[in-house]
């Protein structure tokens, strides 16, 4: 799944314990993530922000010390 470009509305399964991420630097993202079992939800919601807010200025300890509340880390 490396390299894979997504157009607008699709989709993509990601198996558990598997390396991902995504990136879009000159747009910005509105990505709807459904993540089961639940958990993570608390993590996006310290990390990201709704649509039309300005970004939280983390850095990437930050995220990652949030991260690890959560059981996840990113590399």
């Amino acid at each position: 799944m490396y390299g894979t470009h997504l157009t607008r509305a699709e989709r993509r399964f990601i198996p558990r314990n598997s390396w991902h991420g995504f990136a879009n630097p000159d747009h910005e993202v509105l990505l709807l993530w459904i993540v089961s079992p639940a958990g993570l939800d608390g993590f996006s919601a310290k990390t990201c922000n709704p649509p039309g807010v300005p970004p939280k200025q983390l850095t990437r300890e930050q995220v990652n010390e949030i991260a690890r509340k959560y059981g996840t880390e990113f590399r």
